[in-house]
């Protein structure tokens, strides 16, 4: 009967079942019982666990580190830490009194060693270099290319030299 009343309803609403495109007898509502309720699932999911003194949730670190989970990681850590970080430098752009010039002019008049200021840029860039550069090797996966296993540790393994010889490249060419 509530099904009937469905019909009917849509039949006004929806032109497609007034102009006879669609036979109303095609479209038919029926709804069953659930065989057994998720929460009594649940429930037994529980107690199964408890009798063989499982935790709860596993902690992560009871896992294998894998070389592209890692991978996938620090892609999230990177985009993150970029974003704290180019956010503190637009705050700070905005409220410090100076321009920028006058702050780089105060780090130089500290006369840090060459190979300090180096690798102080270098791990600079290095965030940037990974986060791009494996951005790609994502993007390659939204395509559905690269799931084989030796395809990603083979492009993990590209992802992570390719990142470190552009991040110093970067440091020694600015």
């Amino acid at each position: 009967m509530a099904s009937l009343v469905m019909l009917r309803n849509c039949a006004r609403v929806s032109p497609f079942l007034r102009s006879g495109l669609i036979r109303s007898s095609c479209v038919l509502i029926k709804s069953l019982p659930a065989a057994t309720s998720s929460n009594q699932k649940s429930e037994e999911f529980v107690a199964k666990n408890k009798a063989l003194k499982r935790p709860m949730s596993p902690h992560l670190l009871i896992y294998k580190w894998e070389f592209h989970a890692m991978l996938s990681g620090s892609h999230r850590l990177t985009g993150f830490l970029m974003t704290i970080a180019t956010t503190t430098f637009a705050l700070c752009a905005l409220g410090l009194p100076e321009n920028l010039e006058h702050y780089v002019n105060i780090v130089k008049s500290f006369e840090l060693p060459r190979p300090f200021i180096f690798t102080c840029k270098a791990l600079l860039a290095f965030p940037v270099t990974y986060h791009g550069i494996n951005g790609i090797r994502h993007l390659c996966w939204d395509m559905g290319k690269g799931f084989e296993w030796s395809t990603l540790i083979k492009t993990g393994s590209v992802v992570a030299v390719s990142a470190v010889a552009s991040a110093i490249a970067l440091a020694y060419y600015f």
